[in-house]
């Protein structure tokens, strides 16, 4: 045999990048040396039933070559490369063209493609993360290159400010079950640790905007009581609004609210017959539920540039870190900045 003797690697030791290029390397040569092997034997074996077990295997580390080999792609640019160079001096020199192993699936996407795969996964990252945020979703955004790694804007004529874009990550395993029902061209791939690491990103971003928005000293903060009745919830609303419109905010008023709060818009006022909820509409429109925010504070704000947006550099970027434990290890980021340009465009309503 031609692979690497299993004495010499050490199990404590984490491989890098470059080592688990060679590792595939050694794997493949193990694969190749198995089914050299198989073959072998089974040429010499009379029994049918026998001999088309030892070549059903040999079938199947011809596969584990191909699963070994499109990761290596992945790892080794240059190995894609010299792969490249290969195939067109075999067709100049013999005229035979060497395919891609890719073949159309179903959905006609390329289905053993690791490359093709990797694009699937940011695919399903990104729009996973576009459709959960809630906070980004509703202010403004800015969006500049992965590689930003600050943003500069002025509150005032000639006052700079520089705010660096704040780093958001969250790893996630996809087993290689869901890679070879996906490669082979099948719909039933779950992908459940990415939906939650796609959760936990866009937990993460929201908390840090709600963060930044509540720390901010020149909102203009007003004490509330418990919201026992609905007049007391629109007289506080409606005297947010006010104050935002005295500033000269007129458009895209939003409120965000915890759920607990929230649900105390949903009782029906038995003078008028309407919920709270439709009495707090002639104000704000647009109301954003979430858990991230205390049940005691409630932000009334005018989501517009003057007041406040969003910087996003990485935005759910997705990059594979290698096989880990037998799964496939990724990681998404996101690296993000809100900037907030006129605290008198935010009304922070505080339970006493």
């Amino acid at each position: 045999m031609l692979s690497k003797h299993p004495l010499e690697i050490q199990s404590s030791k984490k491989l890098s990048r470059d080592e688990i290029a060679q590792a595939l390397r050694l794997a493949i040569i193990a694969e190749l040396d198995a089914i050299n092997l198989y073959l072998q034997l089974a040429s010499s074996i009379e029994d049918e039933k026998v001999r088309k077990v030892f070549e059903d295997v040999a079938l199947e580390e011809k596969t584990h070559v191909g699963e070994f080999l499109a990761v290596l792609k992945n790892l080794d640019p240059e190995q894609v490369s010299e792969l490249v160079k290969g195939a067109e001096e075999v067709e100049e020199l013999t005229g035979v063209k060497t395919g891609d192993a890719s073949t159309t699936g179903r959905e006609g996407r390329v289905e053993s493609s690791w490359g093709s795969f990797e694009e699937y996964v940011r695919d399903r990252v990104k729009k996973s993360v576009n459709e959960l945020s809630l906070i980004r979703n509703n202010i403004p955004v800015l969006t500049v290159a992965r590689s930003v790694a600050s943003t500069v804007f002025e509150r005032n004529p000639g006052e700079k400010i520089i705010i660096p874009l704040q780093e958001i990550s969250v790893n996630f395993s996809i087993s290689q079950r869901d890679v070879d029902n996906w490669l082979s061209g099948s719909t039933d791939t779950s992908l459940p640790d990415l939906y939650r690491a796609s959760r936990e990103l866009v937990s993460n971003e929201d908390k840090l905007l709600l963060q930044r928005i509540l720390e901010c000293r020149e909102a203009v903060t007003y004490e509330i009581g418990a919201w026992e009745s609905g007049d007391e919830i629109v007289s506080d609303v409606s005297r947010a609004v006010s104050t935002l419109m005295s500033s000269g905010f007129h458009k895209n008023i939003a409120m965000i609210i915890n759920p607990v709060r929230y649900a105390k818009l949903l009782r029906v006022d038995s003078k008028t017959g309407l919920t709270t909820l439709e009495r707090v509409k002639a104000f704000v429109t647009n109301i954003i539920v979430t858990p991230f925010i205390s049940e005691k504070e409630t932000i009334i704000l005018a989501s517009t540039p003057e007041v406040i947006d969003v910087v996003i550099g990485g935005n759910a970027e997705v990059d594979y870190l290698g096989p880990k434990d037998g799964l496939h290890e990724f990681r998404t980021w996101s690296s993000i900045a809100p900037r907030i340009k006129n605290g008198q465009g935010i009304v922070i309503l505080k339970e006493k």
